[in-house]
């Protein structure tokens, strides 16, 4: 993964960070000169690039997410074919702090989590529609973007990783119901999210 850190990507973009180094999916911060912009970089490893299982459902997830548009979700930009054939993902720049990092800081009211609930629900319906889901979704899914008073905004992160990270089988919409009820239920009590998981 570092090896792309400082170098010129396809004539236009630098990466200048690494956000995650995932199983599947690098997420870099990266500049974009043309427009000049912070971007989001996503590359999926060359082992990967390798397998055409993982290459059709990357591209099918990045098509598919292409086809969503809500403001608590990524906004993706482009796709790209890099040397040796890896494939990568333009996307907004990531902000804010991951949920994690937010309660760290304090513990929110029971309004302001229903904020935060509520735009968690208004994300997944929107990919719901079209039968996508965030599989294991957590608190490192969710950054909070900015917070004052009774308000918060909340932008998903990490979704494509987690999607290609899963195994086909394990992916359903239904899980997506009751991770966010394990997130109501840690956000208003303040304890952590349970790792059992109960048969839907």
């Amino acid at each position: 993964p570092l090896k792309l850190l400082g170098k010129q990507i396809a004539n236009k973009l630098v990466p200048v960070g690494i956000y995650a180094i995932g199983k599947v999916i690098v997420s870099y911060e990266a500049w974009q000169s043309a427009v000049e912009r912070m971007v989001t970089l996503l590359v999926m490893r060359p082992e990967y690039c390798q397998d055409e299982r993982m290459r059709y459902r990357f591209m099918t997830a990045v098509n598919t997410f292409s086809l969503v548009h809500q403001q608590n979700l990524p906004m993706l930009f482009e796709e790209l074919e890099l040397e040796d054939g890896m494939l990568a993902l333009l996307c907004d720049v990531r902000r804010g702090e991951a949920l994690t990092e937010f309660l760290s800081q304090s513990q929110p009211d029971d309004v302001l989590v229903v904020h935060i609930i509520h735009q968690i629900l208004q994300g997944l319906a929107a990919y719901h529609r079209y039968n996508m889901c965030v599989p294991n979704l957590c608190y490192d899914h969710i950054h909070i973007i900015q917070s004052g008073g009774d308000a918060a905004f909340v932008k998903f992160c990490g979704v494509i990783e987690a999607l290609l990270s899963t195994p086909e089988d394990d992916i359903s919409t239904a899980d997506d119901v009751w991770c966010v009820g394990q997130l109501a239920l840690s956000l208003l009590t303040g304890q952590p999210i349970p790792i059992t998981k109960v048969e839907l």
